[in-house]
């Protein structure tokens, strides 16, 4: 399983966000999103977005970071299988 994360930076103003958005950011420092989602956000606001990879168990393996220009994945999925 994977979840993408936006994390904005030092001096980015919330007040853009929509209110789900807003409250989320407040809550836990981030936006969980999709990966389009994150890439958005990057664009429009600046900011960093990462990718936590998780086993079938539910462990984090791996944290890989999300970059405008190419795929991020490089992790074959197919070795779970």
């Amino acid at each position: 399983m994977r979840l993408h994360y936006w994390e904005p930076s030092e001096n980015f103003n919330p007040a853009s966000l929509d209110s789900d958005d807003r409250q989320e950011l407040e809550d836990e420092g981030r936006i969980c999103t999709t990966i389009t989602g994150v890439k958005e956000m990057i664009k429009a606001h600046g900011g960093t977005g990462y990718t936590e990879h998780y086993e079938r168990d539910g462990t984090l393996f791996e944290v890989t970071a999300i970059e405008l220009n190419k795929n991020n994945s490089t992790h074959k999925y197919n070795q779970h299988l």
